[in-house]
């Protein structure tokens, strides 16, 4: 028996797919609208409930107004993306989404409960949060979200395409409703937070980018892994409660990514009007911008960077390679070689930059003499590293000795 099974036996609701027009309900469904400050809403001949508030862009979520995401140009969207959207791509336009269900595993036997949808509208960003008060309310609550979704362009969510937009789409399926919603694009808010902080506060959570950006507390909240089993007491005694609680942490959750897709922002524009950030969050920034193609703003990352008194001199190595790459890739061999040069003269010999330099003084400047000089002071320095007992790579010792010998011939 699967979770959908136990499910009806526990509601006992009969294998049925709406309710249909007229019918009478189990449940007391205006009392549980009451209950969660929301409303009776009656859709393709089924009902669910629909939580409304409007945020104006004003207020804050935390340290952050709404106002400016709304406005972030779509080729900054693409580059916080790394063009997994295209610069069309407008918040403006897109719903913002999140799901609490009836399993964190997924699966066709697991329903979405509640769905939680936020959006710009006039002066306000509005959350709608749709709510199944009994399971055979499903498809009433999938072709309202499905009219949603027509009148949106593209979706933001928090690892949704890994979870929510699978779900629902089994959902839908399910149901029998036609719906585009696995073809949208997605801004997934926390691949973009993973790109710029990774585990600089030990996760990338939602909760712990609230706490750590957004300086937000929440109270009153529920932990997520209890919410399955919230809606499966609510089923048993109707009793609003706890659901309260989950509409709220559903609810905080849309605001937070879009406070939290601000935040990335602030981190994007030019970093003279920006809050500081630190050495290894600008080397990822940098990267993502050279990812992206932004040539000219990546040079300009990695070259202030450089500026930064407190660089370590591994730091000061990987920025200089990491910039000597990037004028390599364009053609800018002699600013390369510059930054090559700084790493091997003012820093310390390092076996990429000079295997690079080899390669330049090979290939574009035909100085066989410097070539085949730093290619044996990598092969000493390998040759040194072990007989201090750390391992070397045998195919990356044959690759330089390959290289020694076709030198040594020209």
């Amino acid at each position: 028996m699967n979770i959908k099974d136990k499910l009806r036996l526990l509601h006992n609701v009969p294998v049925r797919s709406h309710i249909k027009s007229g019918q009478q309900h189990s449940v007391d469904i205006p009392r549980i609208a009451g209950e969660l400050g929301g409303e009776v809403t009656h859709f393709a001949g089924g009902t669910f409930i629909r939580i409304l508030k409007n945020h104006t862009l004003a207020q804050k979520h935390g340290l952050c107004g709404l106002t400016g995401v709304r406005e972030i140009p779509g080729k900054s969207i693409a580059i916080l993306a790394k063009n997994k959207v295209s610069p069309d791509f407008s918040f403006k336009k897109a719903l913002f989404i999140d799901t609490e269900t009836t399993g964190l595993a997924g699966g066709s036997g697991t329903y979405a409960f509640l769905v939680g949808i936020g959006y710009f509208a006039e002066n306000v960003f509005t959350t709608e949060q749709l709510f199944l008060p009994e399971l055979c309310s499903e498809l009433s609550l999938l072709s309202y979200l499905e009219a949603k979704l027509a009148k949106h362009s593209g979706l933001v969510s928090f690892n949704g395409k890994s979870y929510d937009i699978p779900l629902l789409t089994t959902r839908f399926i399910q149901n029998r409703v036609r719906s585009l919603i696995d073809l949208q694009p997605n801004f997934d808010v926390l691949h973009a937070a993973r790109r710029v902080w990774k585990n600089d506060f030990g996760n990338c959570t939602l909760l712990t980018l609230e706490e750590k950006l957004l300086q937000i507390e929440r109270k009153g909240d529920v932990p997520g892994e209890e919410i399955p089993q919230i809606y499966i007491d609510y089923l048993r005694s109707k009793k609003t409660g706890a659901v309260a609680r989950v509409a709220y942490h559903n609810r905080m959750d849309i605001l937070s990514m879009a406070a939290v897709i601000q935040q990335l922002y602030n981190l994007l524009i030019d970093p003279q009007k920006r809050p500081v950030v630190s050495p290894a969050q600008e080397q990822r920034l940098a990267s993502l911008l050279q990812m992206t193609n932004e040539i000219d703003a990546a040079a300009f990352r990695y070259e202030n960077l450089l500026k930064n008194p407190h660089l370590t001199t591994d730091e000061k190595i990987d920025t200089l390679h990491s910039l000597a790459l990037l004028h390599k890739k364009h053609k800018n061999r002699e600013s390369a070689e510059k930054c090559w040069l700084q790493i091997i003269e003012h820093l310390r010999f390092s076996i990429p930059a000079a295997i690079e330099l080899a390669k330049y003084y090979e290939h574009k400047m035909k100085n066989i003499p410097a070539a085949l000089e730093l290619t044996q002071r990598c092969l000493s320095v390998l040759n040194l590293r072990e007989k201090m007992g750390h391992s070397c790579d045998e195919d990356f010792t044959q690759a330089l000795t390959n290289r020694l010998l076709r030198l040594q011939k020209k």
